[in-house]
C-alpha cells in the first residue's frame, strides 16, 4: 500500500494560494460585505419567489470544479449572474410566506464571529467561553420571557442552543422514552403512545419515527374552529384513556403555543394537567410565537408552562437571529444526559469528572456542535429587550392593519382570528360561497396568481377542510407601504379572479364595485359594464387573455410588420433566421384600443396608436430578466399577452410614458395591474383574427 508523501505537489502554473492569509481575507471579506450590503438594499426589487424551473442551475454550472484557483471577483459575479435568480428572498420587504427568518446585522455579525472562530464546543474544555456564553444567554432569554426558575440554570434545570425544533423535540423525546422505558421495561417500546393535535408540527411525528415509537401508536388529536384550533384538554383526555383501555402507556405531548398553519395556541395549563394525571412528559413547541412572549402583552399566552418539562422557541425564525439557532429549556437536565450521553477515552477530562461543568454534547444528537450562542449574545446586546419587543410590535401592528383591509372588503373571510403577526384568510366568490370545493379551488388560482407576480410571496394551508392564504409579516425591512402593496396586489388579483364573463365576451361587474366609481373621474359602469367616456374620450373595459389557450401558449409578437414567435421553452425571440436583442425592451402603450374577442386560442385585435420606448433589461426591468412576457404590436395593432402584465403596468401608469395629457385615473382604472388581464381604452375598429 502507498502513503501520503506530503513532499510530492502537483504542478500548478497559478500562484500558490494560502486559504487564511489575513489581508486577503480583509481584501474578500470587504468585497462580500459591499455585495450583501448592495443586496439588501435591492432586494425587493427581486422577484420574491424565485422564477427559474427545476435544474436552471446545472445547466449554467461547469460539469466539474476547477483545477486552478478562480478570484474572488469571478465567484461573486456568478452569485449575481447565477445564484440570485434561484434565491426565493425570504429577506424581501415583501416576504409573507411560512414563517419569517428574520435576519438583522447583529445577527450577521455574530455569524461572522462564530465562523471565525471556528470552534468545536462539543464540551467545556474543547472551548470554555462557548459553553459559558450559552448557558449566560439561555438564563438572560428565559428571564425575559419570565420561565420559572426550574428551567433555568439558576434554578434546577438549564438551556440549551440547539440547530432547530425539529432536534428540539428529537430530544426531549428520547429522554421521555428513557425515562419511561426504565419504568416499565426496555422490551415494552410497543406500548408508548406520543400525542399531538392535527396543527402540530410535523416534526413530532418524524421526532417520534427515529425514537422507535410504533407508528400505529401516534396521535393527532382532532381540533375544532370553534376552538380556534387549539388543542382541547378532553379531546386530548378522551384519546388517553382509549389508549389506556387498549393497554398502551402514554408517553409525550407536544403542545404548541403559535401552530404552523392558523398560529392556534393549545392551552397550557389544562393541557399540562392532563399530561401529568397519566406521567406524561409535556414539551411546548413556541418556535414561532415564543420571540412574542418577551412583550408583557403576549406573555399569558404560555401561563402554564410550569407544568410542562421542556419548552423551546426559533430565535431565527422571529428574533433577529441568523439560522440555525433553536433554544431549548428543560427542567430535568439530567434526562437529556442520561439518553444522549457518550463518553469515550478520547473525550474524558478533569473538567468534566468535576461534575462542575455543562458538556453540551450530551445535551444534543451530535458531538460536534458550533458557537451559536454569540449571535444571541449580540442581538440582545446590540438591540436590548425594550427595541426588541418594540420590533415585534411593530410587525404585529401591521399584520392587525391588513386584517382590518381584509376586514372592510366584504369579499374576504379571516378564517381564524389574528393572534401574532398572521393573517389567514380566503376570497368568497358571491355565487358560490357554499361550495367548498369550488372556493378552495378559487383561493388556490389566488395564491398562484398572486406569487406567479412575483411582487410579494405568500403561502397556504388546509384547516377543517377550507383553503386559506397566510400572510405572515416578520421580514426585518417589511414597512407599512409593503403590507400596503401586498394588499393591492391580493385586491387586483382577486377583482381578476371575480370578473365574470358573458356571452360577448366582455367581462361585467359583479356586485362588489370592481368597477364603480373611484372619485378621481372615472364614471361608474354602465349596464353593460363599460365604463362612459372619460375626459379624453377613452372608453375603459375589462379583458381577459386565458394564461392557458392563449395563442396556444406562445406569444406572438409583431414588430415592424415582421412576426416574431417567442416559445416559452426557448431563451431570446425567433425573426426569421436572427434574434431580437435582449437589452430592449416595449415598455409604453397609449391611445384608445378595442378589447379582442377571445375564442379558443384565436381572437380579434385592436387598432390603436403605439409608443415603444426601449429601456435597460437590467435597470429598469430587473424581474424580466428571463423574458417571460411580452407586449405584441404591429404599427397601430396591439395585443396584450399572458406574461409579465403585473411588472410593465406599472411602468405603464406613469403619465410621463404617454404623449398626450392624461390623468394617472384615465391609464388604470381599479383594478390594474392584474394578471392575466388587463385594462384598456376601447374605440377604433377590430381586426380579423391574427393567423396561429
Amino acid at each position: 500500500m502507498g502513503s501520503l508523501n506530503a513532499d510530492v505537489l502537483e504542478n500548478n502554473s497559478a500562484c500558490p494560494v494560502n486559504p487564511l492569509d489575513p489581508e486577503e481575507f480583509r481584501r474578500q471579506g470587504h468585497m462580500m460585505i459591499d455585495f450583501l450590503a448592495d443586496y439588501y438594499r435591492d432586494v425587493e426589487k427581486y422577484p420574491v419567489r424565485s422564477q427559474v424551473e427545476p435544474g436552471y442551475l446545472r445547466k449554467r454550472l461547469p460539469e466539474a470544479a476547477p483545477y486552478n484557483p478562480e478570484p474572488i471577483e469571478s465567484i461573486i459575479q456568478d452569485v449575481q449572474s447565477h445564484i440570485v435568480p434561484g434565491i426565493t428572498h425570504w429577506q424581501s420587504p415583501n416576504y409573507f410566506a411560512y414563517f419569517p427568518s428574520s435576519g438583522s446585522t447583529a445577527g450577521f455579525l455574530g455569524e461572522m464571529l462564530s465562523t471565525g472562530f471556528n470552534v468545536v464546543g462539543f464540551n467545556w474544555m474543547s472551548s470554555p467561553a462557548a459553553t459559558e456564553l450559552e448557558s449566560v444567554v439561555m438564563d438572560w432569554l428565559g428571564k425575559m420571557l419570565k420561565l420559572p426558575k426550574s428551567f433555568l440554570f439558576s434554578g434546577n434545570g438549564g438551556g440549551v442552543l440547539q440547530g432547530t425544533t425539529c432536534e428540539a423535540i428529537l430530544c426531549t423525546l428520547t429522554a421521555a422514552r428513557d425515562r419511561a422505558l426504565n419504568r416499565i421495561g426496555r422490551g415494552e417500546i410497543g406500548r408508548l403512545v406520543v400525542y399531538g393535535s392535527d396543527q402540530t408540527h410535523c416534526a413530532l411525528q418524524k421526532a417520534a419515527q427515529i425514537a422507535g415509537i410504533n407508528p400505529a401508536n401516534f396521535r393527532a388529536v382532532g381540533t375544532k374552529r370553534s376552538d380556534n384550533f387549539g388543542l382541547s384538554a378532553a379531546a386530548l383526555r378522551a384519546a388517553v384513556e382509549e389508549d389506556l383501555g387498549r393497554g398502551l402507556v402514554p408517553l409525550f405531548l407536544c403542545a404548541t403555543v403559535g401552530t404552523t398553519s392558523s398560529t392556534a395556541v393549545d392551552p397550557l395549563g389544562p393541557l399540562c394537567e392532563v399530561a401529568r394525571e397519566y406521567g406524561m412528559w409535556v414539551h411546548v413547541d413556541a418556535a414561532y410565537a415564543g420571540s412574542a412572549c418577551i412583550c408583557p402583552e403576549f406573555r399569558h399566552f404560555i401561563d402554564g408552562v410550569e407544568g410542562a418539562d421542556s419548552f423551546s422557541l426559533n430565535a431565527h425564525k422571529w428574533f433577529f437571529t441568523t439560522l440555525d439557532c433553536c433554544c431549548l429549556w428543560v427542567k430535568d437536565p439530567p434526562s437529556l444526559v442520561n439518553a444522549l450521553s457518550t463518553n469515550p477515552e478520547y473525550l474524558r477530562n478533569k473538567a468534566t469528572e468535576s461534575r462542575q461543568v455543562v458538556d453540551y454534547k450530551d445535551w444534543q444528537i451530535a458531538l460536534s456542535r458550533r458557537f451559536r450562542a454569540l449571535k444571541l449574545w449580540l442581538v440582545l446586546r446590540s438591540y436590548g429587550v425594550s427595541n426588541l419587543r418594540n420590533f415585534l410590535r411593530t410587525h404585529v401592528k401591521m399584520a392587525k392593519h391588513f386584517e382590518g383591509l381584509l376586514a372592510a372588503d366584504k369579499r374576504f373571510e379571516i378564517v381564524v382570528p389574528r393572534t401574532f403577526a398572521m393573517v389567514c384568510f380566503r376570497l368568497l366568490p358571491p355565487a358560490s360561497a357554499d361550495d367548498l370545493d369550488a372556493v378552495n379551488e378559487l383561493n388556490r388560482k389566488l395564491l398562484e396568481s398572486v406569487n406567479s407576480s412575483g411582487r410579494i410571496y405568500m403561502t397556504h394551508s388546509v384547516v377543517g377542510g377550507v383553503y386559506m392564504i397566510r400572510f405572515a409579516v416578520g421580514a426585518t425591512l417589511t414597512e407599512d407601504r409593503h403590507v400596503n402593496l401586498a394588499w393591492k396586489v391580493v385586491q387586483d388579483h382577486a377583482d381578476a379572479l371575480l370578473l365574470v364573463p358573458t356571452s360577448n365576451g366582455v367581462h361585467v361587474p359583479i356586485g362588489n364595485g370592481v368597477h364603480g366609481p373611484t372619485g378621481n373621474g372615472v364614471h361608474g359602469p354602465i349596464s353593460n359594464g363599460v365604463h362612459e367616456p372619460i375626459s379624453n374620450g377613452i372608453r375603459g373595459r375589462f379583458v381577459a387573455a386565458p394564461a392557458k389557450n392563449f395563442f396556444c401558449n406562445k406569444e406572438l409578437i409583431f414588430v415592424s410588420n415582421k412576426l416574431v414567435i417567442l416559445d416559452r421553452r426557448r431563451r431570446g425571440r425567433k425573426e426569421g433566421t436572427g434574434i431580437l436583442g435582449e437589452e430592449t425592451c416595449p415598455r409604453a402603450v397609449h391611445g384608445p384600443l378595442v378589447p379582442p374577442t377571445l375564442g379558443e386560442g384565436r381572437g380579434k385585435f385592436a387598432r390603436f396608436n403605439v409608443t415603444l420606448i426601449k429601456i435597460a433589461r437590467r435597470s429598469l426591468c430587473p424581474t424580466f430578466a428571463s423574458w417571460d412576457f411580452s407586449y405584441e404590436t404591429k404599427e397601430r395593432d396591439l395585443v396584450i399577452g399572458d406574461e409579465g402584465l403585473n411588472e410593465c403596468s406599472s411602468i405603464v401608469r406613469r403619465a410621463a410614458d404617454f404623449d398626450f395629457p392624461v390623468k394617472r385615473a384615465d391609464i388604470c382604472p381599479p383594478p390594474s395591474s392584474i394578471f392575466p388581464f388587463a385594462w384598456i381604452g376601447s374605440r377604433g375598429d377590430r381586426l380579423p383574427p391574427l393567423p396561429i
